[in-house]
């Protein structure tokens, strides 16, 4: 709480019944106007002094002394009765408030509701510590609405959709999504909305599984059989590896 400067003006005098004034008159100081207020016994002068009351200068004005942490009202007596006495200072009181950078704290209450939000630079580090689980962001729209992106707009160098999807790009010379997983661990999984079940997997070891057929440009649409009799239906491009049927027992083979 700010400490607050009292008297110095021209109309904190100390005067008697006749109003006169009186010099070089001690006055007490007190918390209130009424008969239960207590007296006020921390107070500074100017300097720094500690003061249990104040003193009219040669002129009977009261000087200005500070008052206790947090007053900004104070009562003075000099013997005809208490009168009041507010801050000197408000004016200058005032511009501090109003040029801090947090005077009401609202600043650091909304810093600590947001830390767990993302944060628009380039210092997306967020505290889950406290958080149920991971980001789960909940939008209105239609099914390719967006979720989450790298920027704003369509050209996204990645993106999450409501319907599920997530895309990615390689734009200027960066490589796309990249994945660093233990040998025994999935690092691309796609699972069939209907069934639930994985349709294509990718494993850190390399190795793949698709559960419909497999497309590129250096395999098109090649089938591959293994067994001792070739396809009932063949197809160019086929590829069948025979396997030698079983040698039966007794035989010269």
């Amino acid at each position: 709480m700010p400490v607050h400067t009292f008297g110095g003006t021209t109309d904190a005098a100390a005067e008697d019944m006749e109003g006169n004034r009186l010099p070089n008159h001690k006055g007490d100081v007190y918390d209130g106007a009424g008969e239960d207020a207590q007296k006020v016994t921390d107070l500074r002068d100017m300097d720094g002094h500690h003061i249990e009351f104040v003193t009219s200068d040669q002129n009977g004005m009261v000087p200005m002394f500070q008052g206790p942490d947090g007053y900004t009202e104070l009562w003075v007596d000099f013997g005809p009765g208490k009168y009041g006495l507010i801050p000197v200072d408000t004016a200058a009181g005032l511009e501090e408030h109003v040029t801090a950078a947090d005077p009401h704290k609202s600043k650091q209450y909304t810093d600590e509701q947001l830390r767990h939000y993302v944060h628009n630079d380039s210092s997306n580090v967020m505290d889950v510590s406290g958080l149920d689980g991971w980001l789960k962001p909940k939008i209105s729209g239609t099914s390719s609405s967006m979720i989450l992106a790298a920027n704003g707009d369509d050209d996204c160098s990645w993106n999450v959709r409501q319907d599920g999807s997530m895309e990615a790009k390689a734009k200027g010379g960066v490589d796309g999504i990249k994945y660093v997983v233990d040998a025994n661990k999935a690092a691309f999984v796609a699972s069939s909305r209907e069934s639930g079940k994985a349709t294509a997997q990718i494993n850190g070891d390399g190795s793949a599984s698709f559960t419909g057929p497999v497309s590129a440009p250096n395999i098109g649409g090649v089938r591959v059989f293994s067994g001792a009799k070739a396809p009932t239906n063949p197809q160019i491009g086929d590829v069948w590896v025979q396997l030698a049927t079983d040698t039966p027992k007794g035989s010269d083979g």
